[in-house]
This record gives C-alpha cells, structure tokens and sequence, in this order.
C-alpha cells in the first residue's frame, strides 16, 4: 500500500489500484499515521487532533467508527491497520509513503491539498507540517541562507509575566517562570531571556505566563509560546488546579506543564529548522539525540552518541556526558556492546565527570545516578544523586524516573511506586511517557500490584513498538497469569524485536534483564513448555 500525503492525499494498493477512504477524517487518519514516527499514534492523539471539540467518550466512539469505515473501505487490506485500546498504528512492512521530514514537494504541491477538516487542532497540525515544508523547500537552504533568516547562534526564549499580575498570582507566575528557567538551562542549548528584543531575529520565542483565579482556593496558570517577530502562536495550555497556599512542587499539574513547554519549544525549532544543526544550533537533546537514544535501536543509539560528540561544548558538556553515560546503560542491558566491561568502565567514567562539571543539574544527577546504579551496582550512591536530582528540578521526569529506580532496588516498594507514578504523570503527552510507564509497570511488579504492573507495561510497549523490555515483563507476567495467546504474542515479539532470543536464555540466563521477574517468583517453567509445545 502507497500513501500520498504531498498534493492530494491518496492511497494505492497493488497495481496502482485506487483504495482511499471515502470519508474525510478517515483520509486525515491515515494521513497523520503515516507521518507519525513507526506509522503509530495513541488513540488520545488522534482524537485531540480530529475531534478536539468534543468530550473524551463521543471522541472515542468517532475514533471506533472511523476505524471501521477504514477497514470497510480497504477490504482485503483491512489488517494493514491495528488498534488496540492504547494505540493505533500502520503495518511498517506493507506500507508506504512519500512523506519525510527531509521532502521537497514538486512544483504546486503542498501537504494534504485540499483535505480541509472542520476542527482547529487538526488545522494547526496540518499548519505546523506544512509550515515545516516551507523552510525546507525554500531555493536557498544552504546554512549562510537559514542563518541569515533565522539570526546566528543558538535560539532564545523570552519569560514574561502578565503584566497585570499582583501578589499571590505575580508570585506563582514567578514561580513557574523560574521551574521552566532550571528545564531549559539544564541543557544548555537555548538562551533565556526576559524580555523581547526590540528588534527581535527570527530564533526568539516569547513565553507568555498568566496567573488567574479559578475559585477562592485555586489559582491557575495559562500558557502560551509564540514566534517573537510574527506573534503566531504555536502552543497554548492551561491548568488550574493548584492551591494558593501550596508552593508550585506540589502540584503535578504545573510540573507537567512545564516539561511539556519545554518538550513544545524543541518541537517547534525542529519544524524551523528541518532538524539541521550546520549554523542554527538547534537543540539536539529533546529534538534529536533523546528520540534516537530511546528508539533503542543499536545505530540510532550509535548516532546520538556521535551527535553528542560532535556538539558538546562547555555550555552542555556536563549533561552531554551524562547522556552519554546512559549510553551506555542502554548499550549494555540491552545488549548492544561486545564489549560490557569497556561500556562500564567508559559510562562510570563519564558520569563522574558530568557530576563534577555541574553537580546541581537535575539532568546530570539523575543520569549519574542511573549509572551508578546498573554499571556499578552502587544503590546507595545512586539514591542519593537522585534524591538530589528531583530536589534540585521536581519538574524532571528524568528524575523522578532514577528516584524510583533507586527505591526498587533498594527494596522500598511503595516508595519505587509512588516515585513512578510522579514520573509517569509529568511525562504525560510527552514522548517520554512509554520509558516512564514502563518504570510505573516494574514498581508496581515489585509491590505485588500484578494488574497495575500489566497494564503499564502494556501502555509502554504500544507507545514504543521497538522497545522490548516491557514485552520481556509481559511474557514472565502473562506465564504467571495463565494466559497463554496473550504470552505467545509476546513470545512472538520478542523473536522478531531481539536478534539471538530464546526461550532457554530467558528461562536460564542468569545475566538477561529480567532480574525483578525472577525475584518476584512469576516465572513458570512448566507454562513455557506448555507454550512452546502449542506454538
């Protein structure tokens, strides 16, 4: 199957047969799957983006019934298309696309031509991807021609309060201005400002942060990122659950929203610049190196490591090399060196020297304390970097992620739980949700919370298809729970996802990464004789 997104959307099957939808949103479903990484979104993206007007069940019904009308349309090829109740996604092996960020549409063509869909946040979507296209296809992309547009060195961002704010709500907006100031100045990528230049370049975002009250008790906050030269908004959010007499820590809610502005800005440098890095300095971690090292993919991993290299200098170095200490943590439970003592020696090295450069970056303590962790196997040093980490940042998924990982192993169940589940609520609606569910579904293993441990970790394994440490959790869970076709899927994952797995190393191979599996006592080996023989 081919998907045409550039010019008028279509969609071909063998032969240059015509098989598109006949419905609009079901042609703007297909469109955006096969522009999304792995063909695959989360059903709550898809319906934010197609039916953002109405309310979380009609939303979900619209969604079911799209679905069907696809399937109805394609016929034979119906089973190119999977939901299941997290995510929807596109065989990779079956289909096609013309799509790429890299593209340059022909003559007259622009994305999606003439697919107009009657909701604002598919219309912003679609302005976002063709805005993207724009910079691309310009006559002159050389770096001098993009610096000259978007202004030389790296980009800024400016944090304003209302300009109406007095007492209570001027202090919270202080706040949170000061909670995204320790986000982005922890990588070291992006300059702050707070104020606009008078005569703003093209790289300088404006952040507008505006305090309101919702009730005597609650004070919330509205949120919104523009381009400084054009005004045009590219995010916007708001939340309004915090207490006026509580600081902004304990709010969950504005400890996401901050992680998910500073996950916004990245995104939207990254449609400006096309994902280039010659002249315009684009940031690399959330933009680049971050979505590479947790594709878990051996040359990605190798190809974020070699961008790290490349762009360190002494205003990120520290966490650079933090980053390149989880390298090699990633390298070595997931088995990508044929070399394990070198990666261990090389990630506890780099780690100490991240810590040593800026001991009071949450980024950097909590990747220190990861390594520390499972390189050296050194949990109290490694919990007390992260219990560091998260007072340092509290915004900091990152952090909170190590925290609880200290706390599991450190044999403090309910304290691991809590630490996740933190981490998994300030990742939300973030591309880091799936690392941090997975974190929630080993936890809640190592409490005895069986049900809450599955359906975790069968929420990270739908956000991320390629990552197989939940599905190795699901097989030892679904063998423990007697459910036969639920583990064979999972068995049948595995063979395909992790080049050299056997039924036999993951019974018996003392050194496979499912150590908390057989420290819960939740593998049988009589239910995988009894598997093996039936598949």
């Amino acid at each position: 199957m081919f998907i045409r997104v550039m010019g008028q959307f279509r969609m071909t099957g063998a032969g240059g047969s015509d098989i598109t939808p006949g419905g609009k949103k079901a042609q703007a479903l297909m469109a955006m799957l096969a522009c999304s990484p792995e063909f695959q979104r989360t059903r709550s993206w898809l319906q934010d983006r197609l039916w953002s007007q109405s309310d979380g069940e009609r939303a979900s019904a619209s969604l079911r019934q799209t679905l069907t009308a696809i399937r109805r349309d394609l016929g034979d090829l119906a089973d190119v298309i999977t939901a299941t109740r997290q995510s929807v996604s596109l065989d990779q092996d079956r289909v096609q696309t013309d799509w790429s960020k890299d593209a340059i549409p022909g003559e007259g063509e622009e994305f999606l031509e003439g697919l107009d869909i009657p909701d604002p946040a598919f219309a912003e979507w679609q302005r976002v991807m063709r805005g993207g296209h724009a910079v691309i296809k310009a006559q002159d992309s050389s770096p001098a021609s993009r610096v000259a547009r978007f202004g030389a060195g790296r980009w800024k961002v400016a944090l304003l309060s209302g300009p109406d704010s007095v007492s209570t709500s001027y202090h919270l907006e202080c706040e949170f201005i000061d909670l995204v100031s320790r986000n982005l100045n922890e990588n070291g990528e992006i300059e702050l400002l707070y104020d606009v230049p008078q005569n703003p370049d093209e790289n300088v975002f404006a952040v507008d942060v505006n305090a309101f009250n919702v009730d005597d008790n609650r004070i919330g906050l509205r949120i919104s990122a523009r381009h400084a030269v054009e005004n045009r908004v590219f995010w916007s959010e708001t939340a309004s659950s915090t207490d006026r007499s509580g600081p902004i820590e304990q709010s969950l809610d504005l400890l996401n929203l901050a992680f998910r502005l500073q996950t916004s800005v990245h995104k939207e440098i990254m449609v400006l610049t096309g994902g280039g890095t010659d002249g315009l300095f684009p940031p690399v971690l959330l933009g680049t190196a971050i979505p590479q090292i947790f594709s878990f993919k051996p040359g990605e991993v190798q190809r974020a490591s070699q961008l790290l290299d490349e762009c360190l200098d002494e205003r990120n170095a520290a966490t650079f090399w933090g980053w390149q200490a989880q390298i090699a943590v990633i390298n070595l439970i997931e088995r990508f060196t044929d070399a394990p003592e070198a990666c261990i020696e090389k990630g506890k090295a780099l780690a100490a020297k991240a810590v040593e450069a800026d001991p009071m970056n949450s980024m950097v303590l909590s990747t220190a304390a990861n390594a520390q962790m499972l390189l050296d196997w050194d949990i109290s040093a490694g919990a007390e970097l992260a219990s560091l980490a998260i007072r340092v940042n509290p915004s900091n998924p990152f952090g909170w992620w190590s925290y609880a990982n200290a706390a599991l192993y450190s044999d403090q169940p309910d304290k691991s739980l809590k630490a996740a589940q933190i981490a998994s609520k300030l990742s939300a609606k973030s591309p880091l949700q799936f690392w941090c569910d997975f974190q929630v579904g080993l936890a809640a293993l190592n409490a005895g919370d069986l049900k809450l441990a599955v359906r975790s970790l069968e929420i990270s394994a739908a956000l991320s298809p390629r990552f197989r440490p939940p599905r190795r959790y699901l097989l030892a869970l679904y063998s423990h729970l007697g459910q036969v076709e639920n583990a064979n899927r999972a068995l049948q994952q595995l063979l395909k996802l992790e080049p050299g797995f056997t039924v036999d190393g993951f019974l018996n191979d003392p050194e496979y990464p499912i150590s908390l599996a057989k420290r819960a006592k939740i593998i049988d080996n009589r239910f995988f004789t009894r598997l093996t023989d039936e598949s």
